[in-house]
């Protein structure tokens, strides 16, 4: 299984290094209760020993949830010990999930010391264009400068404007970095084929590994571990903030790869 995008292990170091430098000491994580948000947690939780920051408790919800007041309520009963232990500055939420993101934070408005603290996302989170939809989400969401990580496509290639018009034209809306990483993976595949005559999997399979890691393309360059994940993949981190009546999702920083360090841009 080839995903052409980056594993668990880097949106933790990401997430964390964010974590790092807003000073966070204790951590309520939230996630969804599937495969795939569990995993992410699990990096989480063994990328945070290098800041030495302490999950202060764990709380999971389903991927079909709808009521999510017991959830804030847990939230609140986990993160007010945190505040008074370390402080609002150093004490947050995090939320690995894509379902009821602004739902959450609709409840999270029940309690108003919720919103002393940061609270940072997933990346996934950041799809849910209901958070800047949504009144009391957003408003939430900009009181505590709601942040999360997102891939970030390569603006310079030669091509990128043109396949972004194109993809704006049909999508109505601008493309993320995943439709940039599915034109790279079509065209690894084309150039697979086009090169090699493989008639087993295990030929076709070392060819397209060889395609990919020598392709540099609208996702940035191609390097591919063993699992069929992304090996390096810059990071761009944006949170959400308000300016008098308006909401925006502001560019707060970036995060690449020098070498075999996961770096922040200055």
């Amino acid at each position: 299984l080839f995903r052409f995008v980056s594993d668990d292990h880097t949106q933790a170091k990401v997430l964390v290094k964010s974590l790092d430098a807003a000073g966070i000491k204790e951590i309520i994580l939230v996630h969804q209760d599937d495969l795939a948000h569990s995993a992410l947690a699990k990096a989480m939780r063994k990328e945070l020993y290098a800041i030495k920051a302490v999950i202060k408790g764990t709380i999971s919800y389903g991927a079909k949830e709808t009521s999510f007041r017991p959830l804030i309520a847990n939230i609140a009963k986990l993160l007010s010990p945190s505040i008074q232990k370390v402080g609002k500055e150093k004490a947050c939420v995090l939320i690995i999930g894509d379902n009821g993101i602004e739902d959450i934070l609709f409840e999270a408005t029940q309690f108003r010391f919720l919103a002393q603290v940061r609270w940072f996302g997933s990346m996934p989170s950041a799809k849910s264009g209901f958070i800047l939809k949504d009144k009391d989400a957003r408003s939430f969401a900009g009181k505590t400068s709601y942040q999360v990580p997102l891939l970030t496509a390569n603006s310079k290639h030669k091509l990128f404007k043109y396949i972004q018009r194109q993809l704006f034209y049909r999508l109505k809306h601008q493309p993320d970095t995943h439709a940039f990483i599915a034109y790279d993976l079509l065209q690894v595949v084309a150039k697979t084929l086009r090169k090699t005559e493989a008639e087993n999997t295990k030929e076709f399979t070392a060819a397209l590994v060889s395609a990919a890691n020598s392709y540099k393309g609208l996702s940035g360059q191609l390097t591919l571990n063993k699992s069929g994940d992304r090996l390096k993949q810059s990071y761009e981190v944006r949170l959400v903030e308000q300016k008098l009546n308006r909401f925006r999702w502001k560019r707060a920083g970036k995060y690449f790869y020098d070498g075999e360090e996961l770096r922040a841009q200055k």
